[in-house]
């Protein structure tokens, strides 16, 4: 059977667009990786907590950053989100995985062993994240780490507030068991204002309020914390030495 001479041109035509299309494809590079992902960031200081190390090199990812004394800290580090390591002197290597935008503290912490179990040196505690303020603007923030003993602690508190016509206590247990390497938090004032009625609302400025936080133990109290209270800032209360000569060292947080 013959084919009609316009069935033979609409097949020459297609073999020829065909032609041109694969050498075309074959001139184009087709990519074989993946684009570098984007450098995404996160920022850390290091505390140092750790009643068995005296004046220590901390390194970070094989880098001196700081020489750090009991109860001293390192200033926060801008770095790439990501797994790191860190060092004191010649001890083993730890590895955090440090989560994008995290904004927080890594606490050299003394190493405990129980039962055949040791304790981790480096202990990770997140703080904020980095597109979040460190306190809301009307609170302040109290971190509290329990970097002391293996013991658990009850964390206690009061608010005393008095201005020209009022005055109350309020109070509370922020944390009945605050084990070893663990956090608590709280914002403050605990109490902002009341609703006296349709149109009048009674204010509680944070800068007529007092708080205390008592660190008990077998009923013990064993300190007592006033901490430092600002609009929109939050520090950390650091809880440090053995149970029988506890102390606390106030930090800044970022």
């Amino acid at each position: 059977m013959k084919m009609k001479p316009s069935m033979k041109l609409h097949f020459t035509l297609l073999g020829i667009s065909l032609s041109v299309i694969f050498l075309l494809s074959s001139c184009v590079k087709i990519p074989t990786e993946a684009p570098p992902l984007p450098n995404l960031k996160a920022k850390v200081r290091v505390i140092h907590a750790a009643t068995d190390l005296g004046e220590v090199n901390v390194k970070l990812d094989g880098q001196s950053i700081a020489t750090l004394a009991m109860e001293s800290s390192s200033a926060y580090i801008d770095l790439n989100a990501g797994k790191h390591t860190f060092q004191v002197e010649e001890q083993p290597v730890d590895t955090l995985f440090i989560d994008t935008d995290f904004v927080g503290t890594v606490y050299l912490a003394t190493v405990f062993i129980s039962d055949g179990d040791t304790t981790d040196r480096f202990i990770k505690k997140r703080e904020r994240w980095m597109f979040n303020p460190p306190s809301p603007d009307t609170l302040a923030t109290v971190f509290f780490a329990q970097m002391s003993d293996t013991i658990a602690y009850k964390i206690d508190w009061s608010g005393d507030y008095s201005d020209s016509d009022t005055s109350f206590t309020d109070n509370g247990t922020l944390d009945n068991t605050l084990t070893y390497t663990k956090f608590a938090s709280m914002k403050i004032p605990h109490k902002t204002f009341d609703v006296i009625d349709d149109t009048t609302t009674k204010y509680y400025p944070i800068s007529n309020w007092t708080y205390t936080f008592y660190v008990v133990a077998d009923s013990d109290t064993l300190l007592t914390i006033t901490p430092t209270l600002s609009l929109g800032k939050a520090v950390t209360e650091v809880l440090l030495n053995p149970k029988a000569n506890l102390t606390v060292k106030e930090f800044s947080n970022e």
